[in-house]
């Protein structure tokens, strides 16, 4: 696939049992990188649910505004 797997966490945020990290991970898809964002419901100290949102990763150069996507 892609290499060696990268993950690095950006952003973090946290509202009461919920958290939210917007990532930029790659190694695993074939085309390069992906931004990720992972919410995750806490339930005694533990992940009760977790979902996920996977983008191709698109350089700042190529962004419809020119800004990073993570």
């Amino acid at each position: 696939m892609g290499g060696r797997f990268r993950w690095n966490p950006v952003r973090i945020f946290q509202d009461g049992d919920h958290v939210i990290a917007h990532s930029r991970a790659g190694g695993w898809i074939p085309d390069g990188d992906a931004a990720i964002v992972g919410i995750f419901r806490f339930e005694n100290g533990r992940i009760a649910e977790h979902w996920d949102v996977v983008q191709p990763y698109v350089p700042d150069d190529r962004t419809a505004g020119g800004n990073p996507m993570v």
